[in-house]
């Protein structure tokens, strides 16, 4: 440094005092990207979570509506065998009565003529 003149040594500590004032600010926001990276690493955490959440929810409301949908064509089912059962059932029965009611009428019929025929 003894071969530079006053003037320039005044220059120099003022460029190196820049340089310092630079480095400060460059390791400033080196530190706020790396603040910055682990508050957006939290965000894409916590997005992460708030989606899994979502997802599960619709995941339980899907099963829940499947549940409800097969319950109704359990019960559907069911009332139309009821419904299939008592229309067998009431035409048996009606089957029967008429096949009851020919017999009787055949023997009131007869049991008729006697009474005339007597």
């Amino acid at each position: 440094l003894s071969f530079l003149q006053p003037s320039e040594l005044s220059s120099t500590a003022v460029k190196r005092r820049e340089l310092q004032i630079r480095l400060q600010e460059a390791e400033k926001k080196a530190q706020e990207w790396t603040l910055m990276s682990a508050s957006s690493k939290a965000l894409q955490t916590e997005l992460a979570q708030k989606d899994k959440k979502r997802i599960s929810i619709y995941r339980q409301k899907t099963k829940a509506a499947l549940v409800i949908q097969l319950a109704w064509r359990k019960y559907l089912r069911r009332k139309q065998l009821k419904e299939l059962e008592e229309s067998k059932k009431k035409s048996s029965t009606t089957n029967g009565f008429r096949a009851l009611e020919k017999r009787n009428s055949c023997f009131s019929h007869s049991t008729s003529m006697e009474t005339i025929s007597s």
